[in-house]
């Protein structure tokens, strides 16, 4: 058995022998070290701390109060602290100043000694015990207070929307996204129900993945179109208590309406590689017995030519026939005209063929393709002619002369300019409102313009704003998507140009296409 390390500090050796003697009879083994005066004892003490120090308060130079304040409460041996006879004050003094107790000398308490040393240690453990477990307590609910800090961090740098409802709706926890929606801080959005600040409702809605994850016990999803026409994907996942039953909902809700404008582009994309495809077949089946219509409507033409002067010889006589009713002068008349009229709706289907085609055709971007502005703006026109004679009795095409070329593809930009034409027509509340689609470029002749000027509706400050991004639209209730305008801007995006809109409510707008001219054609010139 390891022997116990005493020091005593007393200077009375009779004290001394009593402790020694009483201790020598315990079973358990002591080392002793005796210090007659401070001086010593802080020696031994800076030598080899011991296992227990046994001090007396009065010693010959100074008193056991003064190194207890030097050594202060956290050493680690225990204090008893002796006194041949001691005050109350002289005991809470010794015990604040960090003795662990304060006994008074007798031959009973010498007698006890070695049960009262072993007690102290036994209680100097306790309490070093008690310590550490406090000390790693606290060490512990930092180190979870960290982690709970750095987990919200994350949760909240989320762009998810996260919330942790009961099965009343009651929300519980949320993340930062979550709390954005709604413009509060998370913390606010605690004890409130999700539908009433979420759907502004007064009760639980029936069609939400929350509400069917309850129901089922299931995890649920569902999209949702909020008013301003973005698209939330919305997700539940049910949390089981220890009975099983759903005691908390995470529920997750994410902004697709990117990833879903990107769907329908690229729906709409393939749409056109087959309108393309279709366009391809139609421009064989019709152009090929149009051809045959322009090719016999100039045969006829010629034959006309020839049977005009036998016509006119036959109207000097004085028996005028008819033909399928008409006499000679009304077919003199209108033959020519009927042939005419053949062949420029001919020309006009070939026209319209072509500009299907090409409108749909999805070539890449070549640096090296030149294009015109006013081939463009013309193809453009015709397209929507039947369109802009519906909504107008003034549809004016205004092209600028000598204009330079620029690169691109002509397909993308005839889009574009189709698109702006169809929204001028749409926001005409009039057919006496015009519409005009203008072509130009700037004095140094490095850019070119298009625009599109309507004596329409006009677009609201708000919305103008906004004008070009996904999902923004003065049409909904009409239909409209607020995706056209978004594609237009990302094709100008494309060659490198810029859109620009103008407007005032009630006084129309002003679409402005800002296009570069191609570099080597400019050098060139």
């Amino acid at each position: 058995m390891t022997p116990i390390d005493i020091l005593i500090a007393e200077d009375e050796q009779a004290h001394v022998s009593f402790i020694r003697r009483s201790l020598c009879n315990d079973s358990q083994p002591f080392h002793f070290r005796v210090a007659t005066d401070l001086r010593s004892c802080r020696h031994e003490l800076d030598r080899h701390p011991p296992a227990i120090l046994l001090l007396d308060l009065n010693l010959p130079d100074g008193s056991a109060l003064d190194l207890l304040k030097e050594l202060g409460s956290e050493t680690p041996y225990p204090i008893l602290v002796m006194t041949a006879g001691g005050s109350e004050t002289l005991a809470v003094e010794a015990l604040k100043s960090g003795a662990l107790d304060y006994i008074i000398k007798s031959p009973e308490i010498f007698a006890d000694m070695g049960r009262i040393i072993k007690r102290a240690l036994r209680e100097r453990q306790a309490r070093n015990d008690h310590r550490r477990a406090v000390k790693a307590l606290r060490a512990s609910e930092e180190k979870y207070r960290h982690l709970f800090q750095e987990f919200n961090g994350l949760l909240n740098a989320v762009s998810d929307s996260l919330m942790l409802v009961d099965p009343d709706m009651n929300i519980l926890w949320s993340n930062q996204s979550a709390a954005d929606i709604v413009g509060i801080k998370p913390e606010e959005m605690i004890g409130q129900h999700c539908y009433s600040l979420m759907k502004k409702k007064n009760q639980q809605c029936d069609a939400c993945a929350a509400a069917r994850t309850i129901t089922t016990g299931l995890s649920q999803s569902s999209m949702e179109t909020l008013d301003n026409g973005e698209i939330w994907d919305s997700r539940a996942f049910p949390l089981l208590g220890e009975a099983g039953e759903i005691s908390k909902i995470i529920i997750m809700k994410r902004n697709v309406s990117e990833q879903k404008r990107l769907q329908d582009e690229a729906a709409r994309a393939s749409r056109l590689a087959v309108l393309g495809e279709l366009s391809a077949g139609i421009a064989h089946e019709i152009n090929n017995p149009n051809a045959l219509i322009l090719y016999n409507s100039e045969m006829l033409g010629g034959f006309l030519n020839d049977l005009l002067p036998y016509l006119r010889e036959s109207m000097t006589t004085e028996s005028e026939h008819l033909f399928g009713g008409l006499s000679c002068s009304d077919l003199i008349d209108e033959m020519p005209q009927m042939l005419t009229s053949i062949k420029d709706s001919a020309r006009r289907i070939k026209q319209i063929v072509n500009d299907l085609r090409d409108f749909a055709r999805r070539d890449p971007l070549n640096e090296d393709s030149f294009i015109d502005l006013n081939q463009i703006a013309q193809s453009s026109a015709r397209l929507v002619s039947n369109v802009a004679g519906r909504s107008t009795d003034h549809f004016i095409v205004d092209l600028g002369k000598d204009l330079p070329v620029l690169s691109g593809v002509q397909g993308r930009l005839e889009q574009v300019v189709i698109n702006l034409l169809i929204n001028a027509c749409q926001a005409l509340t009039d057919r006496s409102q015009k519409i005009t689609l203008a072509t130009s470029c700037c004095e140094k002749r490095e850019h070119l313009f298009l625009t599109v000027t309507d004596e329409g509706r006009g677009i609201p400050a708000d919305i103008l704003e906004h004008i070009v991004e996904p999902f923004v639209t003065t049409k909904r209730q009409e239909g409209g998507t607020g995706l056209g305008l978004s594609v237009s801007a990302r094709i100008v995006k494309e060659h490198r140009g810029s859109l620009r809109f103008s407007s005032s409510p009630g006084e129309g707008t002003i679409a402005t296409l800002v296009l570069p001219a191609a570099q080597d054609a400019t050098h060139d010139e």
